[in-house]
């Protein structure tokens, strides 16, 4: 079970650095005022989607699908 906690927490930090890269280049490269509600709603939308992420990674059994797997 470590190693799936390990497996999202390299799966998280992934998207928080591609999401980091986002915000960056729409603040850097946009011409419109429009840029700073897009940034809000694109950090909102990574927060929501990394929370469902942990909720529903905690609600797999990783036993028994190891078990599964092994079998």
């Amino acid at each position: 079970m470590t190693f799936s906690w390990a497996f999202l927490a390299l799966f998280l930090s992934l998207y928080a650095i591609f999401s980091l890269a986002v915000i960056w280049h729409l603040n850097t490269y946009s011409f419109s005022r429009s840029a700073k509600w897009v940034t809000r709603f694109f950090v909102l939308a990574a927060v929501v989607l990394a929370v469902f992420a942990i909720l529903f990674f905690s609600q797999i059994n990783w036993a028994e699908l190891l078990n599964y797997a092994q079998s």
